[in-house]
């Protein structure tokens, strides 16, 4: 049997019909989150979320105020999507990355000198139901300032997926030596020659602690030679 005040609430939510909406609770066994998702997509839940602020905003002056129940529950639809759109493999490839490069000295020689075929084999060990149309690629990079092993991501599916992930050499020059890093970069334009990029960088002391420091950079080069020495932009700006 259905709830006749959670139909009510979903025919609010979905602007579907009556049956549908009938429906779609008996499949989610009543539970209206369920449900709502079910019937929803994250430009509808945002159009709602949008909606709630606005009723938000005027309180108690209108006929219907907005409860802290009906915002958490809007919140929670929007967040649901975006973690949906976030796909788990680009976190989770970066992460194997970025720990293998920065602790890994056998990885690093691989890195350098088959870049391609070495991110191409974690992508696969790390992916169920492997897709060889897509599947990172990468090049090494030798300038004056560093060498890099730029890997570009398949095409990001959200603005919570990183676009290229550089992998900046370890190095030594006379008395001193710079520790690997690595710079996760997210584009923020259309563009792909030049844009807004933020960048998340990962370096490490004394062999184990990992530190991070996150950047912003509002024209940056996105050309392969750029990318590859893109820690050493003199414009980037630290966001704390």
């Amino acid at each position: 049997m259905v709830d006749p005040k959670q139909l009510k609430e979903l025919r609010r939510l979905t602007n579907a019909g009556l049956a549908d909406c009938k429906q779609a609770l008996e499949a989610a066994n009543g539970d209206l989150f369920t449900a709502a998702i079910s019937m929803l997509t994250e430009a509808d839940a945002l159009e709602i979320q949008q909606s709630v602020h606005v009723r938000a905003m005027a309180g108690t002056a209108i006929k219907n105020p907005v409860t802290q129940e009906e915002q958490d529950f809007t919140d929670r639809l929007v967040t649901h999507f975006i973690a949906q759109r976030t796909r788990p493999l680009n976190y989770e490839f970066r992460g194997a990355l970025a720990d293998l490069f920065l602790h890994n000295d056998e990885f690093r020689e691989y890195a350098i000198n088959h870049p391609a075929g070495t991110m191409r084999r974690l992508w696969e060990k790390l992916q169920t139901g492997y897709d060889p149309q897509h599947h990172p690629t990468a090049q090494t990079v030798t300038t004056r300032k560093c060498v890099s092993t730029v890997v570009t991501m398949p095409p990001p599916q959200s603005e919570w997926e990183c676009d290229f992930i550089v992998l900046e050499h370890p190095r030594r020059r006379l008395l001193f030596s710079k520790p690997p890093r690595v710079l996760a970069i997210y584009k923020r334009t259309k563009r792909n020659d030049h844009g807004l990029i933020y960048i998340d960088e990962l370096t490490i002391s004394k062999e184990t602690t990992v530190h991070s420091h996150r950047w912003l950079l509002e024209n940056a080069n996105l050309a392969l030679e750029s990318l590859a020495q893109i820690g050493y932009a003199r414009d980037r700006q630290e966001i704390r």
